[in-house]
């Protein structure tokens, strides 16, 4: 997190606690811990330390899990794989070009993608890498956006894929560890991947 201080959206985001449940947590710091709270904007906030005590047992083991096998990663790309992880993707997904692609050309495709679903649709981040193959690139992504709008994205996304091109586009399985997967060439070629941050 860039800040020191969270919002009850962004605690939200993370552990899926409620307005009530912030403000009975901002009232206990309150009294016990007022340095834990941020008042000195219209929007109250606690200290991101509370967040690492309500993380639920799932994330904590899926984030042991995950440390162990980036390690196993070139070390050039534990960074990414390490800042990855940390988003709640909503959205898988491989494309396979029908004709040899440069690296140019994939990454204009995936903008183009990416720009077309966003009209229509919140999309929060996305990051995607080109990889090389003997065919030429072939583009991997991940895609957070709100839950309720998973489905109705991938049909987007697809729409917008030529029937020539080969595509797969899923939900995001936590356990497969998708983002990290993404990560294990980026040394190869720092050209070759983007990151879109949207507040919209």
């Amino acid at each position: 997190m860039r800040n020191e201080f969270i919002s009850q959206e962004e605690l939200n985001f993370y552990t899926g606690d409620s307005q009530k449940t912030f403000s009975r947590i901002v009232g206990k710091l309150k009294k016990e811990k007022s340095n834990l709270v941020d008042i000195s904007q219209k929007v109250q906030k606690i200290h991101q330390s509370i967040l690492n005590e309500r993380m639920s047992k799932h994330h904590q083991v899926l984030e042991e899990f995950t440390y162990a096998l980036i390690n196993r990663l070139d070390k050039s790309n534990q960074i990414w794989a390490r800042y990855l992880v940390n988003f709640d993707w909503k959205i898988f997904g491989t494309i396979t070009f029908d004709e040899p692609k440069s690296l140019i050309s994939a990454r204009k495709y995936m903008d183009e993608i990416y720009h077309k679903v966003k009209s229509k649709n919140i999309l929060y981040t996305l990051f995607y890498v080109c990889e090389l193959n003997k065919n030429g690139y072939h583009v991997h992504f991940v895609l957070n956006c709100k839950k309720e709008r998973v489905d109705l994205i991938i049909s987007q996304i697809k729409e917008n894929i030529h029937t020539k091109n080969v595509s797969e586009i899923d939900k995001y399985d936590y356990k497969k560890l998708g983002s990290t997967y993404l990560t294990k060439f980026l040394d190869k070629n720092p050209d070759s991947y983007d990151i879109y941050f949207s507040n919209r």
